[in-house]
């Protein structure tokens, strides 16, 4: 009639982190477009004096849950891994091993002043970076077409597409730029100030106050001494019979 158990526990010891200390208690990430797994948002928070982590809890809380933030401990570098989205500031309270540690942690829409530029040779175009104020590195895919400079000017040396980029730790914002004759400039800005100024209606798109996508590439093309039909599909068509076929490689700035 006697009954038996038996039974077994797992205990470990929290080292003392009464002396342990985040190396900073406010955390930036830059998001360009939307960038969930770049490395350009996720922060590494070092632990000062902390003792041997390799038996560890953790919890983490986040104050806005607009703002999208995950916490991991990386316990062999004694780091706090923090990663993010959606832009907005918030608080993180962290709790490793019972000690509380709070983090102002502050995600920033990054943009270039202009997402387009069309020039003509020699013509040049001051780009900014709108959200991020620190040091930024500047550059060009294609140099043969135009040159940037240490502060974001940029001149156009020869017909060509190039995409113009800054540089923010490993993420990159930047902005297409045509070089172009001067004509084309003309009929593409004649193209910006038709969307801009008419309305769009497929019913109404030959009159002078509207337009649709095939008649305004009819419009245009006539600057060209291209008469074009007014339809896409016949457009197409045309394009294919008169070798007017543009190739992948040129649609890649």
């Amino acid at each position: 009639g006697n009954e038996c158990f038996s039974a077994s526990y797992e205990l470990f010891a929290a080292g003392d982190m009464s002396k342990t200390r985040l190396q900073t208690t406010t955390v930036k990430m830059y998001q360009v477009g939307w960038n969930y797994d770049d490395e350009g948002l996720k922060v590494r928070i070092p632990l000062v004096n902390a003792p041997d982590l390799t038996y560890y809890t953790m919890s983490y809380r986040v104050a806005d849950s607009s703002v999208w933030l995950t916490c991991q401990l990386d316990s062999t570098k004694k780091e706090l891994i923090i990663q993010g989205n959606y832009t907005g500031k918030t608080t993180l309270t962290v709790d490793l091993n019972g000690k509380i540690f709070t983090i102002t942690v502050q995600i920033i829409e990054v943009n270039m002043s202009k997402n387009s530029a069309v020039l003509c040779k020699k013509n040049t175009v001051q780009l900014k970076v709108k959200g991020y104020k620190g040091k930024l590195s500047w550059g060009t895919a294609n140099k043969k077409v135009v040159n940037v400079s240490k502060s974001g000017k940029v001149k156009a040396k020869k017909n060509g597409n190039a995409v113009v980029y800054a540089k923010i730790g490993t993420q990159k914002v930047g902005c297409a730029v045509s070089v172009v004759t001067k004509k084309r400039r003309a009929v593409i800005n004649k193209a910006k100030k038709i969307a801009r100024t008419c309305k769009y209606s497929q019913a109404k798109r030959m009159s002078d106050k509207y337009y649709d996508c095939s008649s305004l590439v009819q419009r245009l093309y006539a600057e060209f001494g291209i008469n074009l039909p007014s339809v896409a599909s016949t457009q197409g068509q045309y394009i294919v019979d008169n070798g007017l076929q543009v190739s992948e490689n040129e649609l890649r700035p």
